[in-house]
């Protein structure tokens, strides 16, 4: 019997900080005391396409009104899926006016983050919720006790919750969720979204989500009510919280669309099939039937 796990359980893709001159667009290894402005990952050993996947969902995230950073997929060779990587720019990165220069190229600030396992005191072992011990609350409650604009990032939050959900993502731990820090350490705001896959096309991936949406934890269960009960749970208006629901479940096949055609327009052809995986197994697919029957 094959044991279904969370995507981060199954082995980690590679991954490596290089810096990225965007003016001779060439890649360098950050030693010493430089800062990198990238995270560079390789393909996933077993989770095949996995590059144009994370590519996909973040930038279907981003029609839909989600703020996550730029990225890009790099590759000599399309065709074979180990040479393809993945390259997120860093978000807790800040090139300023007049800054210090290594080998002449400018160094940019390290702003502060912290993972909501590191804002929370919970150890990284324990980044899967499993016995309802109420991770989704306590991310709102951290973001009304530090956010510098409690309102916009909970609704933020909120946002990346039910798009987790909607494109089938189970690994949305909270090590997947970050506070990041203004360069005078006092102003903290919800950092951009990042590590966004749908691991629901694998099918060794678990159903279970990391985080348990009104106490339910497999995808197949969790609906629309759900999130209404979740909204009330952690604070947030069920009118608003909703509102914002319904937007991005009407929104989702356009912005999915958009996304693959954006990718296909680059020669990434293998995003079409992940997209028809993504409206099969995601949990847009239960919206959209209940939306059907509605109607």
């Amino acid at each position: 019997m094959i044991t279904k796990s969370h995507l981060s359980l199954t082995g980690a893709s590679g991954k490596v900080g290089l810096y990225y001159n965007k003016i001779d667009k060439k890649w360098y290894l950050p030693i010493g005391e430089a800062p990198s402005t990238h995270i560079v990952k390789q393909s996933h050993v077993r989770l095949k396409k996995i590059v144009a996947n994370e590519q996909l969902c973040l930038l279907t995230a981003r029609n839909l009104g989600i703020e996550i950073p730029e990225s890009f997929i790099v590759t000599t060779d399309i065709n074979d899926d180990e040479a393809v990587l993945f390259a997120t720019k860093r978000y807790d990165r800040q090139f300023v006016e007049n800054s210090n220069t290594i080998n002449g190229l400018p160094v940019p600030c390290r702003l502060h983050q912290e993972d909501f396992a590191q804002a929370l005191g919970i150890a990284s072992v324990h980044k899967y919720e499993k016995n309802n011990e109420g991770y989704m609350k306590m991310l709102f409650e951290a973001i009304r006790s530090h956010s510098a604009d409690p309102m916009t990032d909970s609704l933020k939050l909120w946002d990346i919750c039910v798009f987790n959900y909607l494109v089938g993502n189970t690994d949305n731990h909270i090590k997947n969720l970050s506070l990041l820090y203004g360069k005078d350490l006092k102003s903290i705001r919800l950092a951009p979204a990042y590590d966004i896959v749908s691991t629901m096309v694998y099918k060794n991936s678990t159903a279970d989500m990391a985080l348990s949406i009104d106490g339910k934890y497999n995808i197949n269960e969790i609906s629309r009510e759900s999130f209404a009960n979740a909204a009330d749970q952690v604070g947030i208006g069920t009118k608003i919280a909703m509102k914002r629901f319904g937007a991005m479940v009407n929104g989702f096949t356009d912005a999915l669309k958009q996304a693959n055609l954006e990718l296909s327009a680059r020669g990434i052809k293998q995003t079409e099939q992940i997209s028809e995986q993504i409206m099969k197994k995601g949990g847009i697919k239960k919206e959209l039937h209940k939306k059907s029957r509605c109607s």
